[in-house]
């Protein structure tokens, strides 16, 4: 898939959708697009240059429809690995729940890289954000970041991982097990390298945060 002017795959209400050995350039939306969708798997892949059209959060992979505050953009089984994403307007992997359930999260030997441009490369590497409402909240059982190589993001973080429903009125929810010796939130054997002065990176290599509510 290339040169499109809208996202590159997009799903809506889909099971279990297995994708190896795409190719995805040139995308005026995000790369891959999805909303309601459960257990995802994409391996071996190529993302390059997703974004052109300067929507917000368009990313190489996005899972991140917030505009009512109570999606359930992901949940299940999500693999991603083995894949090469560059040069997205936003975020390399974003996936951004208010509800649901990432029973095992894998997003693991990928290679990130964005422009070393501020006004090019506008988030992270891989943000994973699992917030809640009054109403919903979302939680992850697992979780494992390991082996990702993360290069440039001259605005955000190489990972940003950030859990907890922050309205007072909902419930809070959980990124790992408590008491479990295996069901754990992991980010391991990773490296995250910005440019040099003055293209550093934007803000910390790695952000781990749980918000109360």
């Amino acid at each position: 898939t290339q040169n499109t002017t809208g996202h590159g795959v997009t799903m809506t209400s889909t099971h279990s959708p297995s994708f190896t050995n795409l190719t995805i350039n040139n995308t005026a939306g995000s790369g891959v697009k999805g909303t309601t969708v459960t257990n995802f798997t994409f391996k071996n892949g190529t993302i390059n240059n997703s974004g052109t059209g300067a929507g917000v959060d368009e990313s190489n992979i996005a899972f991140n429809a917030q505009s009512a505050g109570t999606e359930k953009n992901l949940d299940g089984v999500v693999t991603i690995t083995d894949n090469v994403l560059t040069n997205s307007l936003y975020h390399g992997v974003d996936i951004f729940n208010f509800d649901g359930t990432q029973s095992n999260l894998t997003v693991s030997r990928n290679t990130l890289t964005s422009s070393t441009s501020a006004a090019s490369s506008l988030g992270s590497a891989i943000r994973i954000v699992a917030f809640g409402s009054a109403s919903t909240v979302a939680n992850i059982t697992k979780a494992t970041l390991d082996a990702n190589v993360i290069t440039n993001f001259p605005t955000g973080s190489g990972i940003l991982f950030n859990c907890g429903n922050a309205n007072g009125a909902g419930t809070g929810g959980t990124c790992g097990t408590p008491g479990s010796g295996t069901n754990l939130v992991t980010i391991t054997n990773t490296r995250v390298t910005g440019q040099a002065s003055p293209n550093q990176l934007g803000s910390s290599a790695i952000v781990a945060s749980l918000t109360g509510g």
